[in-house]
């Protein structure tokens, strides 16, 4: 706002899941919505922060005008609030950036500005392991390529797409993102928050935006962390890399607690029941303690279990 006192913020997809899963009909929903706040918007030019989302723009969306964040914060001059004093980073280029050279330039003669030196690998941008949803089908491949590439440079990275620093972050690899040195945010070696963390962060932001408390939560959340456990932090870390929600576990357990559908373990005293979310069959184990539900451990298949 202080560089475009204009601006809005629309915040979103930018359909990139859809495509890497061939749904098409997700996909046009998406693009049609994003058409509509465009134009009801006034067709402005679309700021954005992602090399993934300007590819998406570029190649699905060519008639709305699109442009880096990093080169008006070039074209700006803008001060960086964490001043380097000549530490060297290895810049790691997100593959979507692969022909945006202005992109490329801008970033790194911010960094530059900022009082940091910077090495790259002079190649082509390579993929971080992110991409096409490779970590759903094969975990295994995702994780040793997300090594490979961490292991391109004894320096620490510096990179400007969220997902290559949360990516390297997850193999102990210090790195940091632009926007971290810009605004002085966080240092390069801040654990990814993993799909939970981040989908409170975004409920977060959305409270901020229209006035409220970020810290308080909205009815129906506070009434579920009434009736539940704080979940177990190794548990919590088990769901971020199967991609479960917690509140889609919350979820089974108010499903079967509702419907008696559960199989009781004699011995332990658990229950074990599962609910049909989206596509996948989600299963909780759980049992009643000093009046509040605790959850043992849960997981997921991509079935149906019909009745």
């Amino acid at each position: 706002k202080e560089l475009i006192p204009d601006a809005g913020l629309h915040l979103g997809c930018c359909g990139a899941p859809a495509v890497w899963a061939a749904d098409d009909a997700a996909h046009r929903e998406v693009l049609e919505k994003i058409r509509g706040v465009w134009q009801e918007a006034g067709r402005p030019v679309y700021v954005m922060t992602c090399p993934s989302c300007m590819k998406m723009f570029g190649t699905y969306l060519p008639e709305i005008p699109v442009k880096s964040f990093y080169e008006v914060l070039d074209e700006k001059k803008v001060s960086f609030r964490r001043k380097g004093s000549g530490e060297t980073y290895y810049i790691f280029d997100p593959c979507s950036s692969r022909n945006k050279e202005s992109l490329k330039q801008s970033v790194r003669r911010l960094a530059e500005r900022g009082g940091y030196f910077t090495e790259d690998s002079g190649g082509e941008a390579t993929c971080c392991s992110y991409g096409g949803q490779v970590e759903i089908a094969d975990p295994g491949y995702t994780d040793w390529l997300a090594k490979k590439r961490a292991s391109e440079s004894e320096l620490p990275y510096l990179t400007y797409c969220i997902n290559c620093r949360e990516r390297f972050a997850g193999q102990g690899k210090e790195t940091v993102h632009l926007l971290d040195l810009l605004l002085d945010l966080n240092d390069g070696n801040r654990l990814p928050p993993g799909v939970n963390r981040r989908y409170e962060q975004k409920r977060k932001l959305s409270r901020i935006l229209r006035g409220e408390d970020p810290d308080v939560p909205e009815k129906e959340e506070a009434e579920r962390m009434e009736k539940f456990w704080e979940l177990d932090p190794e548990l919590k870390k088990k769901l971020d890399l199967e991609h479960l929600f917690c509140e889609d576990v919350c979820a089974v357990v108010e499903a079967c607690e509702e419907s008696g559908m559960k199989v009781l373990d004699r011995e332990t005293g658990f229950f074990t029941g599962c609910k049909m979310i989206g596509n996948i069959t989600c299963w909780a184990t759980y049992r009643m303690e000093d009046g509040k539900y605790r959850i043992i451990n849960a997981y997921s298949h991509r079935m149906k279990v019909e009745e």
